[in-house]
C-alpha cells in the first residue's frame, strides 16, 4: 500500500500488533450488530489503515465503498499519530473497493477456525492531503461462530 510517505508495510513491535480483524455479529460492547474492522498498523510509524464496515453481512463476494451491496455504509481511514494529541486523520472516503473471496466462521462441532480473506484499494482525503492505497491485502483467522 502506497502513501505520502512511502509504502505502507503493517510492522509490529513486541508491544504493539500489526494486524487486527474483529466482526461482531450481534451488538457487543455498544457497538452495532454486524460490525466488522479490518487494520494494519505501522506501529514503529505510529500509523495506522483500517477499512470500518457497519452493517456487514458475513458473505464473500465485490463490495464497492460507495455503494455497497452487502453492508450499510465503508469507512476506511488513515492515522498518523505525531505526538500525544495531534495525529493526521483522513477518513473522508473518495473512492474504494474490497473483493472478499473467502469469509466462514468457525465451524461449531470441530471448533476449526474460519476464514477472511481478499483484496482491497482505495482513495481518501482530508483538508490537506489525498491518499492512494493500491494493492491491499488481507487473511485472517476467523473465531466467531454464526
Amino acid at each position: 500500500m502506497q502513501n505520502k510517505w512511502g509504502e505502507f508495510n503493517p510492522t509490529g513491535t513486541f508491544n504493539c500488533n500489526n494486524l487486527g480483524f474483529y466482526y461482531y455479529g450481534a451488538n457487543t460492547g455498544g457497538l452495532d450488530d454486524k460490525y466488522m474492522v479490518i487494520f494494519g498498523k505501522d506501529c514503529p510509524a505510529s500509523q495506522t489503515m483500517a477499512i470500518r464496515l457497519f452493517g456487514m453481512e458475513h458473505q464473500a463476494g465485490y463490495l464497492d465503498f460507495l455503494q455497497p451491496s452487502f453492508a450499510d455504509s465503508c469507512s476506511p481511514a488513515f492515522i498518523h499519530y505525531i505526538e500525544p494529541g495531534y495525529e493526521i486523520e483522513m477518513d473522508s472516503l473518495i473512492s474504494g473497493s474490497m473483493n472478499i473471496t473467502t469469509f466462514t466462521p468457525r465451524d461449531s462441532i470441530s471448533e476449526k477456525l474460519g476464514k477472511l480473506e481478499g483484496t482491497f484499494e482505495f482513495t481518501i482525503a482530508n483538508q490537506d492531503s489525498i491518499i492512494h492505497v493500491t494493492d491491499g491485502a488481507f487473511r485472517f483467522k476467523v473465531p466467531n461462530i454464526w
